[in-house]
């Protein structure tokens, strides 16, 4: 106990020095020369210890951390009050640590919300002075941040919006190739759409609530791009069995292409190219089919979105295009047919001469016969397919009409040795004609000749007379010959196959007036021509001494004529007169007078004979009894003149 002396002038007094929240029992009485008067007594309690250094320590979105250092005087328990803006108020009683300080967090708060903490000692029914701190929560991170759609080149997120009051977000994404800038989202959004990212990349997606200078935590998210898909697939250098295609490669890493079609019978085929490519050639197609082509980036178990084309194979063309059956005037074409459905076949040919017009032929023909060719011409012939507007590539090849054989191959002037053959010649440009002529019963050497293609006639002599020849010709072009044309002939047949005089010629079956040749003796080496009257008196007159001129008939004989006497003129008895059983005059080409024969001639160049019959039988025979004469010749003929 103490006591204190106050001065009567005061009324009251301060007490210091107490412990706080201890009840004290405060006694007041007066005292007047030591005489102390009764006491007046009131209880006291101080109040509990004040609270110091009260401080915020650490918050959350939704929490406040604060701790304060203990009084020295023993408390109940500490009073701790937040009011958030709104003056809204909760305390709760936090007991005192045995520490020097003691801390407690604040839950429940309000993300972003400013509150005034206070803590006031409690001991009994008293408390201290409270101590105060601000706290602020800190701003809530969005929350429930999803990728919702990616392509290959966007992302989609969202989020739920804080309850903080804030300004805004701010989002970024980062990948294995770098990081974003920050980019402003407005407070009120829930979702945003990246774009112009690369395809088939894994991002990882930030987002984050500011106001001021004060930031929420981070919400992240993964978004990985899809793999973008080969762009710009072209199909071209369609063939019967192939096309080739090409694409732009994607920007992703990718572990290659699968390329995919659709065969005629409903199955698909499947190919796998290398990340590397951007073309392929598709082979062992069918011919005139329309093809889908579909491609995609593949990695791992990712794919790309599948682009496509159509294209369609050419026609195939007919094969194995052959020319067979050469005639003159024609062959046929034949060819393998084509493996896709058509409308026909269009064949056309062509030469140096010109070009045929074009046929058509059905789908189900492979053959075709050309005729009304000319003969031997080298003609290129072409098929191709057409199906509507398409036509295939042509196909050819070349084939030659036979050349034609000469025409009309007659004989005629046929005489005892000889015979003039003639012919048309062929419609081909040939080179020449190989004729040959044999007699029929083949004794003969068969004579061959190669003539020139100019020639349209030949004179077959030295023949062996009253025989029966075969005659062939064939025309020919290099090792080209023609088909054989053949005829026949006889040489002429005669009962004195050499007269020596007209009695036999008209023996020989001729009846007219003329000059014809006579052999001397039958001596085949010596012909002389005469002039025979076939009309006066029965015929068979020779007629010496009359004059004729070139005009005078001349008639064939079984040999050919005698050569002219020398002077060039022809060597033939001139009749001065009708002839006598007692003599015949001749008169020759180059003298200027008569002799006779025989006898020696006289200087005038004429000399008389004497019983000749001018119409000598074979046997030497006269019908006037006369003998055969012997013709002399004058000086100078030569020894060699039929006349000797």
């Amino acid at each position: 106990m103490e006591q204190v002396q106050i001065p009567n002038s005061e009324n009251s007094y301060l007490i210091t020095g107490l412990t706080p929240g201890v009840t004290y029992i405060v006694k007041v009485y007066a005292i007047i020369k030591k005489i102390q008067s009764e006491a007046d007594m009131i209880e006291a309690t101080t109040d509990a210890s004040t609270i110091d250094d009260i401080r915020v320590t650490g918050q959350t979105e939704v929490s406040i951390q604060v701790d304060w250092k203990n009084p020295q005087a023993e408390v109940d328990y500490f009073r701790l009050t937040h009011t958030d803006p709104s003056g809204q108020e909760e305390e709760l009683n936090v007991p005192r640590s045995q520490e020097a300080r003691t801390k407690h967090t604040i839950v429940g708060l309000y993300p972003g919300t400013e509150y005034q903490i206070s803590v006031q000692s409690i001991k009994g029914n008293t408390g201290g002075k409270a101590s105060f701190a601000t706290g602020v929560t800190d701003i809530d991170a969005p929350t429930k941040l999803v990728t919702t759609k990616v392509t290959e080149d966007t992302a989609t997120v969202s989020w739920n919006k804080v309850q903080a009051e804030i300004e805004g977000y701010m989002l970024s994404y980062t990948s294995a190739e770098g990081s974003s800038s920050d980019i402003f989202v407005g407070r009120d959004s829930t979702s945003y759409r990246l774009v112009g990212l690369r395809p088939g990349v894994l991002h990882t997606v930030y987002i984050w609530a500011f106001s001021g200078d004060k930031v929420s935590g981070k919400s992240s998210t993964e978004a990985e791009t899809e793999l973008d898909a080969p762009a710009n697939l072209i199909a071209r250098n369609e063939t019967e069995s192939s096309f080739s295609l090409s694409w732009d490669p994607v920007q992703a890493e990718i572990d290659g292409y699968i390329l995919t079609y659709t065969v005629p019978d409903g199955s698909s085929k499947e190919i796998t190219v290398g990340p590397d490519r951007t073309s392929y050639m598709l082979t062992g197609l069918q011919p005139a089919v329309l093809y889908t082509v579909y491609i995609k980036a593949v990695r791992e178990d990712k794919t790309s979105r599948t682009i496509s084309t159509q294209a369609e194979t050419e026609l195939d063309a007919p094969a194995n295009l052959l020319a067979r059956d050469e005639t003159e005037s024609g062959f046929t074409a034949s060819w393998e047919p084509v493996q896709a459905d058509i409308d026909g076949y269009m064949l056309t040919y062509s030469s140096s001469e010109g070009s045929g017009e074009e046929i058509l032929i059905g789908s189900t023909t492979t053959t075709h016969s050309l005729t009304s060719l000319r003969p031997g011409v080298l003609y290129t012939v072409y098929v191709w397919a057409i199906k509507g507007g398409k036509v295939t590539r042509k196909i050819s090849t070349v084939a030659e009409t036979e050349i034609d054989s000469p025409k009309d191959l007659k004989a005629s002037d046929v005489t005892l040795d000889s015979a003039s053959l003639t012919w048309v010649p062929p419609l081909a440009d040939v080179d020449g004609y190989i004729l040959t002529y044999r007699d029929e019963d083949g004794n003969l050497q068969v004579v061959e000749k190669r003539l020139e293609a100019s020639k349209r006639s030949f004179t077959a002599s030295s023949l062996e007379m009253g025989n029966r020849y075969i005659v062939t010709i064939v025309a020919f072009r290099g090792s080209k010959r023609s088909k054989v044309v053949e005829t026949f002939f006889k040489t002429v047949e005669v009962l004195y196959p050499f007269p020596m005089d007209c009695v036999q010629i008209m023996k020989n079956g001729n009846k007219n007036n003329g000059i014809y040749t006579v052999y001397i003796n039958n001596n085949q080496s010596k012909p002389i021509e005469v002039y025979c009257d076939m009309s006066t008196d029965g015929g068979g007159w020779l007629v010496a001494g009359a004059a004729y001129s070139a005009e005078t008939p001349r008639h064939p004989s079984p040999q050919t004529p005698p050569p002219a006497p020398p002077g060039g003129a022809q060597g033939f008895p001139r009749p001065a007169e009708r002839h006598s059983p007692s003599s015949v005059s001749w008169a020759v080409p180059w003298a200027s007078s008569w002799w006779d024969v025989p006898g020696t001639p006289p200087e005038e160049g004429v000399q008389e004979a004497s019983s000749i019959d001018a119409r000598a039988t074979s046997t030497g025979s006269s019908r006037c009894g006369g003998a055969a004469a012997l013709l002399r010749a004058p000086p100078g003929w030569p020894s060699s003149s039929p006349y000797v």
